[in-house]
């Protein structure tokens, strides 16, 4: 029993001194550079939270990609949205190239009829044009003289077909505008006739056809003119009389009831 308690206590005292040597050892290890124990490795960093989400109002709408030119269906809007897109192009390569020699052409008028004016035709509707106005602006001494509006006539004849102008569509305007100078210049006069401004020769100064031969006529001969007259006078009426007779009869189809057509 004693030699185990001695056994015991001397195994003890041993583990003992191998424990002090061995932290002893180690740090003598410690002092010299090169032998420190490996430091153990750091810790992973927290992660933050992360990118905001994005509200409903911030959602950018993605690109809407333009359709190939082989599945366009309505090919007239998309011509006309390509020659505006062409012109906005042209404008800013202008504005960085000044000497640039571009331009958007349309497409629409590339293919129809270019305009060509006869001989003479621009003259004539400069001189027009230039003396209408004078007459509606009342200062017709301000008309250019003839050798000045047929200059100007010959300007517009060499410029007109710089200026890529439809043809269908310059003779409609110059129809439309001759149409409306005369309309405008008829209504005008109605409206100065109504006020008594105004008379016209054809109804308001009916001049006399025999005047010229009543020079030499004395009081007999005025009776015979005067008398060959009225009877002049009722042989048309009679023949207008018997025109709506027979119209009575035999209606014109293209004429209604009330005579109005």
């Amino acid at each position: 029993m004693t030699e185990k308690t001695d056994e015991t206590k001397k195994a003890k005292a041993e583990a003992k001194a191998d424990e002090k040597a061995k932290i002893e050892a180690e740090k003598r290890q410690q002092k010299i550079p090169g032998t420190e124990p490996a430091d153990p490795p750091p810790e992973p960093k927290k992660r933050g939270p992360g990118r905001p989400r994005k509200t409903e109002g911030e959602t950018k709408a993605p690109t809407k990609k333009r359709k190939p030119p082989e599945t366009i269906e309505d090919t007239d809007k998309a011509l006309r949205r390509w020659y505006r897109d062409g012109q906005k192009l042209v404008t800013r390569h202008k504005k960085k190239h000044p000497e640039a020699k571009v331009a958007a052409v349309d497409p629409f008028s590339v293919d129809r009829e270019k305009l060509k004016l006869e001989k003479g035709e621009a003259k004539a509707l400069a001189h027009f044009s230039f003396k209408t106005l004078g007459g509606f602006l009342r200062v017709p001494s301000a008309v250019p003289p003839d050798d000045r509006l047929d200059l100007i006539g010959d300007a517009w004849d060499r410029a007109l077909p710089y200026m890529q102008i439809d043809a269908g569509r310059f003779y409609v305007a110059v129809a439309g505008v001759l149409t409306g100078a005369a309309v405008l210049s008829m209504l005008v006069l109605a409206g100065a006739r109504l006020l008594g401004k105004y008379q016209d020769p054809a109804i308001d100064q009916v001049e006399s056809q025999i005047a010229g031969m009543l020079g030499g006529a004395d009081t007999a001969a005025l009776d015979q003119i005067e008398r060959q007259l009225d009877a002049q006078i009722e042989a048309e009426k009679a023949a207008i009389a018997a025109r709506r007779a027979e119209l009575t009869k035999n209606p014109n189809p293209l004429e209604k009831k009330d005579g109005k057509k």
